[in-house]
């Protein structure tokens, strides 16, 4: 699923190439994104290339296109557009072709203000505003499990399941943590493993497994940085303890059991 540091890669990506494009047309291909105001875009000029949380969002004149790309979404930019299965909407551009391609068909599009969508999210660990000052007091009557609540984008935008493991892993908490009962020191380690574990990963362009590539169909490569996630058996690098899995809110979390106590 791409989380903070993919769509920040493809907003990047999207960014150099659509800012003073203008769309020509709009194809929509789905069924399920036919209630969408294709008329309300036409002719309207790309402005910004917007992102908040795991939202992406094509700021135009007087509205603006927002993505939600879920478990399998793709947004893709190209010369000319080529037809590929699983294409859901193209937005033909005067300069280039814009498409979102989705196999499991669970991503969104909405055509509303940027600012409303996001009106619901928390703020996200590259923000200013993130820090262990906040997560005291979001934290503070919280007894669900830590990594269960990292994954609540109304209290943290951005982080999912990889990053979630990957994080709490960094700082050195167990997952399974009522998130109320984390000590000062260990909401001053979360928040800066936060910030430096996506810092990374928007360095080396997200992760990928199967399904997520840039926007000109690239892959990431934070997969090779995987300290826990999907390494189950595998050595800690840091106590050579071996990684477990745990099932939480029906997704697994991997952790290793010597370094996250």
């Amino acid at each position: 699923m791409p989380e903070l540091p993919e769509v920040e890669t493809i907003a990047n990506g999207l960014r150099e190439k659509l800012i003073g494009s203008r769309i020509v047309t709009v194809d929509v291909l789905d069924q399920k994104l036919s209630f969408l105001n294709t008329a309300v875009l036409t002719g309207e000029r790309i402005t910004a290339v917007l992102r908040k949380g795991k939202l992406l969002g094509l700021e135009l004149d007087k509205t603006a296109v927002i993505f939600h790309l879920r478990m399998t979404g793709r947004l893709l930019y190209t010369d000319k557009y080529s037809p590929l299965r699983h294409d859901r909407l193209v937005l033909h551009l005067d300069r280039g072709v814009v498409v979102f391609n989705d196999s499991r068909r669970f991503g969104t599009v909405r055509v509303c203000d940027f600012a409303d969508a996001c009106t619901r999210l928390g703020p996200e660990p590259l923000e200013k505003g993130f820090s262990a000052a906040y997560l005291l007091q979001a934290f503070s009557r919280i007894r669900r499990p830590v990594k269960s609540v990292l994954l609540e984008q109304n209290i943290v935008a951005g982080i999912g399941n990889i990053y979630a493991c990957e994080i709490l892993h960094k700082a050195g908490i167990d997952p399974q943590t009522p998130a109320c009962a984390l000590k000062p020191a260990e909401l001053k380690k979360l928040a800066s493993a936060s910030k430096s574990i996506l810092k990374k990963a928007c360095e080396m362009r997200g992760t990928t497994f199967s399904d997520y590539r840039d926007s000109e169909g690239r892959s990431g490569s934070f997969q090779d940085c995987l300290q826990v996630y999907q390494r189950e058996g595998a050595a800690c690098s840091r106590c050579g303890r071996k990684i477990l899995r745990i099932r939480q809110q029906q997704r697994s979390t991997f952790y290793c059991p010597g370094c996250q106590k």
